[in-house]
Parts: C-alpha cells; structure tokens; sequence
C-alpha cells in the first residue's frame, strides 16, 4: 500500500500487530534529506480499529540505522558506528537507495501483560 504526493512516496513496509501491542513501519521515497538535516515530523499518531481510548504511541521516529546489542550501540551491520567531529554518533537516516524508514511502536493499555 502506497500514498504519493508532490514526488514524495510513503510505502508501508512492515505491520505486526495483535491485541496487546503494534509495531508499523513505513519507507519514505522521492524526497531528498539535506545534508545535516534531521527529518521528523510535527505530530504522529498511529490509530488501531477496536484499540479504544486506552492505547498510547509509546515510540516513533526515524529510523537511525543504530542499534544496541545490550551492552552498546552498534550499526545495523555489526560494526561500532562511525563518529561525527563534536563525538556523536554517526546517524544513518537514509538507506542506500535515499530512502527513509519511519517507525511506531504502539501499546494497548489495557491489554498488556508485563
């Protein structure tokens, strides 16, 4: 399933949801990130049919190409992430075909067992 407008493309690329919790991701193509910018977005909402009122977003964003393996953060090949001159980290927002992943993660309330 996909939406364009104005050359920019949103795809969604993956969704695994059931009763307790949602995870939705989607690929942003056609639109070109300028150098040093960090994307986002003003608001984002995620709405699941029969969730009711009792669910919150409880993460989203752009995907940074890092993860942790527990202990640290590592890119997404394994490897320690490269550093920018002040010292943070190297983000990789924009896969190697210029895309962009955006990612939520959504909890029903009153559903969740923890």
């Amino acid at each position: 399933m996909s939406v364009t407008d104005k050359g920019v493309t949103v795809t969604l690329k993956q969704s695994i949801v059931n009763g307790a919790w949602g995870y939705v991701s989607f690929l942003i193509s056609g639109y070109e990130l300028p150098e040093g910018a960090e994307p986002m977005f003003e608001t984002a909402d995620l709405t699941v049919e029969g969730w009711g009122d009792g669910s919150g977003v409880i993460g989203s964003g752009f995907d940074d190409g890092l993860l942790t393996d527990g202990y640290k953060v590592v890119g997404e090949n394994g490897q320690e992430p490269e550093t920018e001159e002040d010292g943070s980290l190297k983000q990789y927002l924009v896969d190697e075909d210029g895309n962009l992943e955006y990612i939520f993660d959504k909890l029903n309330y009153g559903q969740a067992q923890c």
